[in-house]
């Protein structure tokens, strides 16, 4: 099992969720991360060539992080909106969800109720936490 700070494991998360993917060396715990092509961001090779490289070479050394695809991102939401007390609030965070371009009118949504909006981003870190523990094999359900 690889050994990581909890610094180390939240910069991962930071990095997945601005869209990167990250490789996390099985031995060192060195940590290699480039724009993941799979949520549509693509590398510039002249920048990020030498990290996907490093990680091309011995991929058997590396284990994989990457961020939530957008139906585990839906569902985070959900879950999210389950953990509030004031149901009116829950209703329109609810019915954002079941309008067209979901995430954004989540996210309006939430400035209209700021209180909450903390309280959204602690829920998504602490997910996010342990999205990339689990893919590290540190976390179990």
């Amino acid at each position: 099992m690889i050994k990581l700070t909890d610094d180390q494991i939240k910069h991962i998360a930071d990095e997945v969720e601005i869209g990167m993917i990250c490789f996390v060396h099985n031995e060192t715990g060195e940590v290699v991360s480039f724009p993941d092509e799979m949520r549509g961001n693509e590398p510039d090779e002249e920048f990020w060539g030498e990290y996907i490289e490093k990680v091309e070479k011995e991929p058997e050394n590396y284990t994989e992080v990457s961020g939530m695809d957008s139906r585990d991102g839906f569902s985070l939401m959900e879950d999210f909106i389950d953990t509030i007390e004031d149901e009116k609030v829950a209703e329109k965070l609810t019915d954002s969800l079941d309008r067209p371009k979901p995430f954004f009118r989540f996210k309006l949504e939430l400035d209209e109720h700021g209180e909450y909006k903390q309280k959204w981003y602690d829920y998504k870190d602490m997910r996010t936490i342990e999205s990339v523990k689990r893919q590290l094999g540190m976390f179990k359900d």
